[in-house]
């Protein structure tokens, strides 16, 4: 079945791949295209096998923040692998994100360390928590903590400052790209987590930014300055 759902979702993106490799494209090219993916990503019956799922449990504002913020940050690899990491994070957050955020205590901190997927560990977790509790309770909250600056770079740049500004250890931050050196990382997950804030308005945004983003981000690094998506090397914003 996951094979099958694999299979179609590659046929699927071929398209997009296959345009991409015939770079350059025009305004109008690109602009076809990316509706193209738009049209077929934005469908409720795309949200159960993508991380778009993990805010989807949620009701309260700020418990869709939190899940988003950390289903955006685990988004890469498999997504039956980030479904399940995201499931066992939840689970030792009680599935309450901003109770546990704010209130959990030095025991219910410690087992985080118990959780890893891929380079992100239980140390990192314990971080994440930690600084999100400060923003929660000095900045706002997310929403707030993003809102900084006037076009999206600005914001997650400002972002990852904020963020710099509480994280304990030096590993942590590697989670919250720089974009500021050039990173294109940032894409699918910070700008991700701005995506997860805004499913209200556009349920399916998300899945466009994992689906489409994700999908081509393994191409950004060679064919990204022919679009306009990302800089030469020695460029910066």
């Amino acid at each position: 079945m996951a094979e099958a759902y694999r299979r179609k979702n590659l046929t699927m993106l071929k398209p997009l791949f296959q345009s991409i490799v015939l770079l350059p494209m025009n305004d109008s090219e690109l602009k076809q295209l990316l509706n193209e993916r738009a049209d077929f990503y934005n469908r409720p019956d795309f949200i159960p096998n993508d991380p778009i799922a993990i805010p989807h449990r949620f009701n309260q504002k700020e418990d869709i923040e939190i899940a988003g913020f950390f289903a955006a940050i685990l988004a890469w690899g498999r997504r039956d692998l980030i479904l399940k990491s995201c499931g066992k994070l939840l689970d030792l957050m009680q599935n309450a994100p901003l109770d546990f955020v704010m209130h959990a205590s030095d025991a219910e901190i410690a087992n985080l360390q118990k959780f890893v997927y891929r380079t992100f560990n239980g140390h990192d977790l314990v971080d994440f928590v930690l600084v999100l509790r400060r923003i929660y309770t000095t900045h706002g909250g997310l929403e707030a903590a993003f809102s900084t600056g006037t076009d999206t770079c600005e914001r997650l740049a400002a972002f990852r400052i904020l963020f710099a500004t509480y994280a304990v250890q030096p590993h942590t931050l590697k989670h919250i790209a720089d974009i500021t050196t050039g990173s294109a990382e940032y894409v699918p997950a910070v700008d991700g987590a701005q995506r997860q804030q805004r499913r209200r308005f556009w349920p399916m945004e998300t899945d466009i930014a994992s689906g489409i983003i994700d999908s081509i981000g393994f191409a950004l690094g060679r064919n990204g300055p022919k679009t306009g998506l990302t800089f030469p090397k020695g460029q910066r914003f």
